[in-house]
Formats: structure tokens, sequence, C-alpha cells
């Protein structure tokens, strides 16, 4: 049965290079795909994988890190649940739980099914209308509908079973298809557009996005004398805080910005001077060298971004090459294990984006495929 079926597009590859919402967990709830059972392939299941951001909080919470974080990864969207159609191909039946391993033809999935659980779990027949049935009625080769949960166990993806239907219609497999191919090309494969308002409560929260108004009125136009003041000083300078605020321009600005908000004194000019630095190392755009030196340097291409991504890209395409994914690096990807970089946890992914543009155009990198790029050697 899974010759011509598995012919037909199942990759679970990511998109290509475009701007999407800031990676953080306060904006997972915002996808809707996080609350709904996504309607999928097997082979999409079995190639989510799991979200480092959900993976990170679950740790921060105290969790170990054998315990699943029990949020995945499609292309770029956050899930929880999905829903797939396909035959039983095979059936373990134990004390505590049924596991009806499920083949649609793009790969197997176990499926549990908990016995303490199991009332009004299993229906039979199509349609709006179904009996009730228990696990005892499932036989190999029925074609069911499942819906449940993703996780992990000892290292296997499985679906912990919400519902699953036993098909009268074979006709609702060939439908099941024909939606998740849809939904794909419509939702799934493009990234998720976030108000703007959402975004911005988001970097308030979180301090990952936009720079914050810290010092009032004024404060843009001193974040970028802080930026001109350290441009100055040439791409890797370090900046050291102390003397930052003895520059006569910057002061001069910081005067400006603090006489906007009715407080011009020595403090007050210090205090903005302060808030804009606090504000561009929330928006990505400097980060702190050394906290005990106060020192800060500009993120930039040159300086740290276009090492540290190149370095990311080569170490995951040796880790794809040597688990035989291949060696061409998603940019999703990328973008999280650059993101582990203490430095660059805040940067724009739009910066990011422009810096791999800049590595494919010094023949670093070349575009594989779709959203994928492979390090020139």
């Amino acid at each position: 049965m899974t010759g011509e079926r598995a012919a037909a597009d199942t990759g679970a590859g990511r998109t290509a290079v475009q701007e999407q919402a800031p990676d953080s967990t306060l904006l997972l709830g915002v996808d809707t795909l996080m609350w709904a059972h996504a309607a999928l392939f097997v082979a999409d299941v079995l190639g989510c994988t799991e979200h480092p951001l959900a993976r990170q909080h679950a740790e921060a919470s105290g969790r170990s890190a054998d315990e699943p974080a029990g949020v995945y990864m499609l292309w770029t969207h956050p899930i929880r649940t999905v829903r797939i159609c396909g035959v039983v191909a095979m059936l373990q039946r134990q004390k505590t739980a049924t596991v009806a391993s499920v083949d649609d033809g793009t790969g197997v999935v176990p499926c549990v099914i908990w016995e303490r659980s199991a009332d009004g779990v299993l229906v039979k027949g199509s349609g709006a209308a179904g009996e009730p049935c228990k696990s005892a009625d499932l036989r190999l080769g029925d074609l069911v509908t499942v819906m449940g949960r993703v996780s992990d166990f000892r290292g296997e993806r499985q679906i912990l079973v919400g519902s699953m239907r036993i098909e009268s219609d074979g006709n609702v497999e060939a439908a099941e298809w024909l939606a998740a191919l849809d939904l794909r090309t419509r939702v799934y494969r493009r990234p998720l557009a976030v108000p703007r308002a959402v975004a911005d409560a988001a970097a308030a929260a979180h301090g990952a996005a936009a720079a914050a108004d810290d010092a009032g009125g004024g404060a843009s136009s001193l974040a970028d004398a802080v930026l001109a003041h350290m441009d100055a000083q040439g791409e890797r300078a370090v900046v050291s805080f102390r003397r930052a605020c003895a520059d006569p321009q910057l002061r001069a600005a910081a005067a400006a910005a603090a006489a906007a908000a009715r407080a011009a004194s020595a403090a007050a000019v210090d205090g903005a001077i302060a808030g804009a630095f606090r504000a561009l190392v929330a928006a990505g755009a400097v980060f702190q060298r050394d906290a005990a030196a106060d020192t800060y340097e500009r993120v930039t291409h040159g300086g740290v971004l276009g090492p540290l991504l190149l370095a990311v890209f080569r170490a995951e395409a040796r880790a794809g090459a040597a688990a035989g994914r291949g060696d061409a690096v998603p940019l999703d990807l990328a973008v999280l294990r650059l993101r582990e970089y203490p430095e660059l946890q805040r940067v724009p992914r739009a910066r990011i984006v422009e810096s791999v543009g800049l590595l494919v155009a010094a023949g670093d990198l070349f575009e594989a495929n779709e959203g994928r790029f492979g390090v020139v050697s």
C-alpha cells in the first residue's frame, strides 16, 4: 500500500527565507495551530522537531531533560495535536494500553490508547453518525482517523490518542489527503503574521524585539546617537559605558532627551544614556561584551554575527550528514541554533536573514533548495 502514496510531496522541510514573528514563548500561543488538530501526513508527524523554546521553558520549570516538552515545530508553526488517517498495520494489546501502528503510505506511527481512559475514545462508522466501540473491536487493516497529542517515548515518536474513528467509507482517506495537501499550501508553509500590537506586547514583556522607550521622549534619536558613537570606534570595537557617558556629542543628545522628559540633571543624562543602551540590547542591535567592565559591542555581519552564523551552518551541516539527513541546513534551524549564543538571542530574524544573504553573496553558503542552505567547502 506504500508505493504510489509515498510519491506524494510529504517532506517536512522548512520554508524559504522570509520574515516571520519573533521567536518567543509568549508568541507560541498566538498561532492558532497550537490549539488545533493539524491535519497531517504521518511523515510530517515523524519529521516534526521538538520546539527548542518549549524545551527551554520546560527545563526552566524544573522538568527533566527526558520528559517531552509537548510542543513541536511544523515548518515555522508550533503544534501539539494532530489528525491523521491511515490503515492499522500492527496491533499490540497490553493490560494498560492498546498500541495501533497506523500507516498512511508516507510512514508508520504508533498510536497509543490508554485503557483507563478508553471509554468514548473509539467510534465506528463514518460521518456524523457513529457507534461507540472498544479497543477490542479494532482489527488489522481497519481504516482509521486518529486525533491526538504528539509525544516521544524512549526516542520514538507516537500519538497519544484522544479520539479514533474506524471508518466505514474508504473515500475518507482520499478526503484527508486532500485536506492535508491544501492546508500545507495555504497554512503550514506560510509563516505566522503576528499583529503588530501583539508583537510589541511580546517585545515589552521579553525585551526581544523593537527597542523599548526606556528613556522617555527622544529615546529613538538618542539610541541612534549611541550607535553612531559605536560605529565611530570601528566595527569590532568594544565600547565602555563609562567612556560613552563622557563623550560630548553623546552627552548632548542625552541632555536633549532628558530635557524632553523634564529632567536635565547630570544623573538624568546618565540615566538617559543607560536607557538607550538597554533599549539597543533589547532590540538585538548591541550586546554586553563584559558585565564586570560594563562594555558593549554592536552586532554586525562583519563582527560577531556573520562568523558565528557561518559556524552554525558548518556544525549543522556536519551533524546532518552524519545522521543521514543530508548536509543542507534549514534556515529556521540555523536561526534557532544561532540564538543559543547569549549575545545573539535578541537579534531580529530580519538581520539574520540579511546576514545569510551576505554569506551567499560572499560564496560561503549556497541555497540548496527551498529554505535550505549548504556550506561551500
